[in-house]
This record gives structure tokens, sequence and C-alpha cells, in this order.
């Protein structure tokens, strides 16, 4: 079975990150905002349109840059891009356009937003997905 590639934007402003909390998840974490590649999309296209859809804003296509693409678990791999803001956005901005159904009704796909700092995040991630504690080191190296 062909794995499933979801793509990934870490927005930044070099100090804290963007992450989503993604509603009903059953282990209550905050992910990167991300989605699965649709028809054939060019990857970079894929990240720009689920930051847009979870997040409400728009990304440059010149301004991702890719980091990485690494397995997440048996049927998804990611490929993770980052994107350098000067100054992060208010919270207060950012609006889900998503949706799921959850008991037969329209449920957005994220019902909250947080800044963090690589440390806090990976205090609160790195026993979800161990792949995360390799992640976040990659990022850092990136960004540095």
């Amino acid at each position: 079975m062909e794995k499933q590639i979801s793509c990934c934007v870490f927005y930044t402003d070099k100090r804290r990150f963007l992450a989503v909390h993604p509603t009903n998840n059953k282990e209550d974490y905050w992910d990167l905002p991300k989605g699965v590649n649709d028809n054939n999309e060019p990857f970079s296209k894929t990240a720009i349109r689920e930051f847009k859809e979870e997040v409400g804003i728009t990304l440059n296509i010149t301004e991702l840059r890719y980091i990485w693409h690494f397995p997440l678990h048996e049927t998804k791999n990611i490929i993770l891009y980052s994107y350098v803001v000067p100054e992060l956005p208010s919270i207060n901005t950012m609006k889900c356009t998503s949706t799921f159904k959850l008991q037969g009704k329209d449920t957005k796909e994220v019902d909250e937003y947080k800044y963090f700092t690589i440390q806090e995040y990976y205090k609160i991630r790195k026993e979800l997905h161990k792949c995360y504690s390799k992640i976040l080191a990659k990022i850092n190296l990136e960004l540095n």
C-alpha cells in the first residue's frame, strides 16, 4: 500500500512557531499545520493550500523552504517546509475554513492556535511520535 503524504509548514519568526490544536483529537496534542496531498498537486502547493485552510493566512510560495521528507508512521510520510516571518501575527487573526463531519455536523479541523518555542514544544510532543525529536532537531539546525 502506498503511503499518504502530508505537507507541513513550520511557521516561525525563529524564536517561536505556530502550532494548531486539531479539533476532537483523542490525545489532546498540538500539531503543526499540515494536510494530505490531493490530486498529485506539487507538494509546495499542498503546503500553501493546507496552511491557508487551517490558519487563514496565504503564504508566498517563493518564501516556502523545503526542510525534510520523513516517515511519520506506517501509512503516512510528511514533507516539512519552513516559512520565516519577521513577526508572528496575532493568533486572533487566524481562522480555520476546512471542516470534517463530526456526529453529522460540519466541524472545523482546527479549534485553537498557540505559539511555542522548540524547547516548549519538545516537552509536550516527544512522547506522541518519536520522530518529532528528530524533526525538531532538524528544524533547529536549519534555522540557525
